[in-house]
């Protein structure tokens, strides 16, 4: 069995016998992502955990603190100008990063697939981030018990900052279950991927890697 339960910017939790529909919808907006701008992605990111650690924090139980701090717009400030050599804006333009002869664009990847385990579920929170604000579309495959994430990402649509809409952000992420004996539907999301992130064990990820 193969539930859509986000898709093209919507709550779905609906059947389908292919998920091809999906992953071509996210797609559509790469181009969106790719033209926003950083500083802006990050202060809806730092919106995002406000929200988060107000209303989900008896649903996130004790990682409520980790996961605000992690969201903050300072702490990815940081990680990324880390990540990107001293310049966070090589995600926006062209930019010197002290060599005399070149300048620096970061491209985003494309599409980012998530494996997420049903035992670490807020786990999906952090990588599915992390490819946000690297300007990359996120397909995420959910675990058996997948409340609290559906929960998450769908409250991305009543976000909204100056600059950044929340159902344009929402659009950015593809959630589904995926049986794991629908090896069809397994391997056309793994096909699909551009990066491929799996959390899990010693067992689930060398199911996955196998794909």
């Amino acid at each position: 069995m193969t539930r859509l339960l986000i898709s093209n910017g919507k709550v779905a939790d609906s059947e389908t016998d292919s998920i091809s529909e999906s992953i071509e919808c996210i797609k559509t907006s790469r181009n969106w992502l790719h033209e926003q701008k950083i500083d802006d992605i990050l202060e809806y990111v730092d919106a995002v955990g406000k929200k988060w650690s107000n209303e989900f924090q008896e649903k996130i139980g004790a990682n409520t603190s980790h996961v605000k701090n992690f969201l903050s717009e300072s702490y990815l400030q940081n990680k990324l100008d880390i990540a990107l050599h001293g310049d966070r804006h090589s995600l926006d333009d062209f930019v010197d990063l002290g060599d005399p002869k070149l300048l620096f664009h970061a491209q985003p990847r494309g599409v980012s697939c998530h494996w997420i385990a049903g035992n670490v579920a807020i786990l999906g929170i952090f990588s599915s981030i992390q490819s946000l604000i690297t300007k990359n579309v996120s397909v995420i495959k959910a675990p058996a018990d997948y409340e609290l994430l559906l929960d998450l990402i769908s409250s991305l649509e009543d976000i909204n900052t100056e600059r950044i809409s929340g159902k344009n952000i929402l659009k950015c992420f593809e959630v589904m279950y995926i049986d794991k004996d629908d090896s069809t539907n397994q391997k056309l999301l793994s096909n699909s991927a551009d990066i491929r992130i799996a959390w899990g064990g010693h067992d689930a990820i060398k199911s996955i890697t196998s794909l």
